[in-house]
């Protein structure tokens, strides 16, 4: 997105994208290892380690092999991007660790895990010498609308009782998620601004937001209405940005 955004391709936003998505895939694996009872408790049959694909030390040996596949191209970037890699790889571990738990009751994992785009993007901004208000707003969209997602995942991932709608008070919950779409959508908006002809993609975008809230108030979010919003609010910026940059 940051590529079709600034209308530029190099080599080393290619291996950030690729060191940073097999980081993701590490936490993603990290976590069903650290799960594993919680999700046989569960009865959950929509993860390997629960349908016998693969063992719960399997995981965790593919998330350190994933780790180290990123790091291996994340070297030849450069040694603030390997920082914030290590910053982001040591949030993956204690987000789902027994001991540290980050994503246990509180939002404070997730927006730690979304200061990851404000550190990656203000990066690339500087040494792309791209420091305008637009870019700041891009930045910001970015961070609230990462969290954002993962706080309306826990409306519909109901057999995790550590997430923030079974942990807490739904109504609490469903404020703190509205939130965070609520400077999403203001911050689309000051991007989408600097060309009113496109106003519609952020009608579209804040349209399935206020859908999605409003589902979550009622209670009635799933998983299935949850992945099409979704997938509408992700496209939506990338139309805007396509558009814009012809």
């Amino acid at each position: 997105m940051y590529v079709i955004y600034i209308n530029k391709f190099t080599p080393i936003l290619f291996l950030i994208a690729l060191g940073f998505s097999f980081i993701e895939l590490a936490a993603a694996f990290y976590n069903d290892y650290c799960d594993y009872d919680e999700d046989i408790r569960s009865a959950r049959k929509d993860k390997w380690t629960t349908t016998g694909v693969a063992t719960p030390k399997t995981m965790r040996n593919i998330s350190f092999l994933l780790l180290i596949i990123a790091f291996a191209f994340l070297w030849f970037t450069d040694y603030i991007i390997l920082i914030i890699a290590l910053y982001y790889s040591a949030l993956g571990i204690a987000y789902s660790h027994p001991k540290l738990r980050l994503k246990r009751y509180n939002i404070k994992g997730y927006i730690l895990g979304g200061s990851v785009w404000i550190l990656i993007l203000a990066y690339l901004t500087i040494i792309f010498q791209r420091i305008f208000f637009t870019d700041i707003f891009f930045i910001l969209y970015c961070f609230f609308q990462s969290v954002y997602l993962v706080c309306q995942k826990d409306s519909s991932d109901l057999k995790d009782d550590t997430n923030l709608f079974l942990a807490r008070n739904w109504r609490v919950a469903s404020l703190i998620c509205m939130m965070f779409a609520i400077f999403s959508s203001l911050f689309l908006f000051g991007i989408v601004a600097s060309c009113l002809n496109l106003l519609w993609v952020w009608v579209l975008n804040t349209a399935f937001k206020i859908f999605t809230i409003k589902k979550i108030f009622e209670r009635q979010m799933t998983r299935k209405i949850r992945m099409k919003t979704s997938l509408i609010e992700l496209i939506t910026p990338y139309l805007f940005i396509i558009m814009f940059n012809k």
